[in-house]
């Protein structure tokens, strides 16, 4: 009965997310993925990279290869293209991953109601909200192969059924397949030998059995350097630092997830990251957290509490992957998305924590806890009711941006606002009310408040004189030239742009020709999120 009251907890939570749409990625990566409308295509669920129809080749090309997500994806898209088909497949994997969890709980002697308290914590809890409305599966995938492959390994070691060993490779397997940071996984089985084997030797006598695990290993590295041309993507990164300032942000990104987790508002897809240094309080404040959790872990192995000890190991070796590479993993260092996997470590140890100290507790205390949680779960369901809200289609999703972080720029790059008519000095075009218009002699300048800055000016070209005759005559701007030449541009008889690096600062420009008219348009920097924007500005043209 409790699995099925963990399915009522997940339908009370997050059943409204059945009612959503696609939203920002999805679009990409689901909905308008051809790979994933016919039976055709299916050899490439494992051939190719997330987006790979839009590549001439995946290798080298910094994508990701996800082949288990993608392969769900297939799946779910044969029955229906439909959403609200998509959220649906949604809830059921976190259904499961819910109770292989409460199984693995129940097995490692914890009870059924505090088994049942624990996981649902785990479902219920806000920071999970971006993997539970969004329809790209990869996460979740990875937590249930995670869970499996430990749960599967566990029966191993307690019923010395070796088809319980053959489960847990195989899941380690399609751990891999469903993200690539379930490498570190493979650390977890010696972990938890040695805390929960009587005989401390089992370790050195367990080599040749761990050694197995590098089968699956050797055989995705394969698969991957088949596909994406390498281990690792062979890409320049977000954010450029050297090693003790790379370290100093490591450990305040990892205080920075521990807070979420304690405090998880406001919720969004699109965090600002703003580098530290080792002076600032969110350093010292982290520095102090990484201690304590490893005071924490020290404290349950010396009093016997393995499980503790462990949950706090799987969230410290899962949150590693993100924290390590942060200057590659995306412009958003800091994903809630990040936590789902290591949260579930965080879920075991609090589990274990209040099973060691249910004995203990007194029935007023008990009464305290009791009221104390129903309030949490109040407060979770009214935060995540709304976060679902937001998840509704993109105009809500990107309007929540600009609401909860009215600097962050994501949510006014893609975000939809109300546009601007500009008709003067032979200009006509529209242009969203995000961006400040700032008049000139021969044109405008339209610039935002994150410094993102679109020049336009309208000239009038001899009819007898060529476009590339013009173009040879217009004065280089500063910086070096990268790239040059002819551009499609709707509505525009001839286009021309031009690629500058302006002492590390992208700029595009444009020069636009039609009906006897040359309008010449600059961007910086090129490689900014508003570049969506900019696009439907030049769109807008009249002529």
């Amino acid at each position: 009965m409790r699995i099925f009251a963990l399915l009522f907890i997940i339908l009370v939570y997050w059943g409204t997310t059945i009612s959503n749409g696609f939203i920002h990625d999805d679009h990409r990566e689901v909905e308008n993925n051809p790979y994933l409308a016919s039976w055709e295509h299916f050899p490439k669920v494992f051939t190719s990279c997330i987006g790979g129809y839009q590549l001439p080749s995946c290798k080298g090309a910094g994508y990701y290869y996800r082949p288990l997500g993608v392969l769900s994806l297939f799946a779910t898209r044969q029955i229906s293209s439909r959403p609200w088909v998509f959220h649906v497949v949604s809830i059921a994997y976190l259904w499961v991953l819910s109770m292989l969890l409460f199984y693995f709980l129940r097995l490692h002697g914890i009870e059924g109601t505090v088994g049942l308290i624990g996981v649902a914590a785990y479902v219920t809890h806000p920071i999970i909200s971006e993997v539970a409305n969004g329809i790209g599966v990869y996460d979740l995938l990875l937590a249930i192969c995670v869970v499996s492959a430990i749960l599967s390994f566990a029966l191993y070691r307690k019923t010395k059924r070796h088809v319980w060993f053959v489960c847990s490779l195989l899941a380690y397997f399609l751990a891999l397949l469903a993200k690539e940071s379930a490498v570190v996984l493979l650390v977890a089985f010696p972990i938890y030998d040695f805390l929960y084997s009587q005989k401390k030797k089992r370790l050195y006598q367990s080599i040749g059995l761990y050694s197995w695990f590098l089968v699956p290993l050797v055989v995705y590295g394969l698969m991957r350097y088949w596909v994406l041309g390498g281990p690792v993507y062979r890409q320049e990164g977000y954010y450029a630092m050297g090693i003790a300032a790379s370290l100093v942000n490591m450990i305040g990104l990892y205080g920075r997830n521990l807070w979420a987790l304690m405090y998880p508002f406001p919720l969004s897809t699109f965090h600002r990251f703003v580098a530290i240094s080792w002076s600032s309080w969110q350093f010292i404040v982290s520095f102090f957290a990484l201690v304590l959790t490893a005071a924490a872990g020290w404290a349950s192995y010396r009093r016997k509490l393995p499980g503790i000890t462990f949950g706090l190991s799987i969230f410290v070796l899962f949150l590693v992957v993100p924290i390590v590479f942060f200057t590659k993993v995306g412009r958003f260092p800091f994903t809630e998305r990040f936590l789902f996997v290591p949260f579930i470590g965080v879920t075991v140890a609090v589990t274990f924590l209040l099973q060691s100290l249910k004995p203990r507790v007194s029935g007023v205390v008990r009464w305290l806890f009791i009221v104390g949680l129903a309030g949490l779960f109040i407060v979770n369901w009214v935060g995540i009711q709304k976060r679902n809200a937001d998840w509704k289609n993109d105009a809500a999703f990107y309007a929540s941006v600009v609401r909860d972080d009215p600097g962050n720029e994501f949510g006014y790059a893609f975000g939809t606002f109300k546009e601007v008519l500009y008709q003067k000095n032979g200009l006509s075009f529209r242009y969203p009310d995000v961006f400040t218009l700032q008049e000139k002699e021969t044109g405008v300048v339209l610039v935002t408040k994150s410094g993102f800055a679109m020049s336009i000016d309208s000239n009038v070209k001899d009819p007898l004189e060529s476009a590339m005759a013009y173009l040879s005559r217009q004065p280089a701007e500063p910086g070096a030239l990268v790239s040059e030449g002819q551009a499609k541009v709707a509505a525009v008889e001839f286009a021309w742009a031009r690629n500058w690096n302006q002492k590390g600062t992208e700029m595009l420009e444009l020069f636009l020709f039609a009906a006897g008219q040359v309008v010449h348009v600059t961007a910086k920097p090129a490689d900014s999120v508003f570049m969506g924007q900019f696009d439907k500005i030049v769109g807008s043209f009249a002529f």
